[in-house]
């Protein structure tokens, strides 16, 4: 078991901060306890979770990703931050709070969700519409055409 701690913290040092290396260390020593306390054995464990390399190569790729993005999670506060600035993702809570300047406003998960069906409601009964219409106003046209070939207009 150490050395699958050993190997992991050498692969992870100096690819992440100190608070997510941390943070990566408590969490798997954590679960080495809780799977312990199942009875399940050490050895299985670490055949369950796989190397510690491909964990490590994982870590490094997400939190590459979150600098990409501009997002962190900050553990203490078990929240997701944007790189926005303009709130953060409650995980608890599981909502979406503003910051300190627009405190009173709180964005519900599935806010955009609504909206997203709404938009396909929409476009569904637009295609329908269109779709007995249009034969209608070829019928139309058509009709149009012949009469005025049939008057001689032009």
């Amino acid at each position: 078991m150490e050395d699958f701690f050993r190997e992991l913290e050498d692969c992870l040092r100096g690819e992440v901060s100190e608070a997510e290396l941390a943070d990566s260390m408590n969490y798997y020593r954590q679960y080495f306890r809780e799977q312990r306390a199942a009875g399940v054995s050490e050895e299985e464990i670490i055949r369950s979770l796989g190397s510690p390399r491909l964990i490590a190569r994982s870590i490094i790729d997400a939190h590459e990703a979150q600098e990409e993005s501009g997002e962190y999670y900050d553990s203490g506060q078990n929240s997701y931050y944007g790189s926005d600035q303009d709130g953060y993702y409650d995980v608890e809570q599981g909502q979406y709070r503003g910051t300190e300047e627009n405190r009173g406003y709180v964005r519900k998960k599935g806010s955009m969700l609504w909206g997203v069906l709404i938009f396909v409601v929409v476009l569904l009964l637009l295609g329908m519409v269109i779709k007995v219409l249009l034969p209608v106003i070829l019928v139309v046209i058509a009709a149009v055409l012949i009469l005025r070939l049939i008057r001689g207009d032009s």
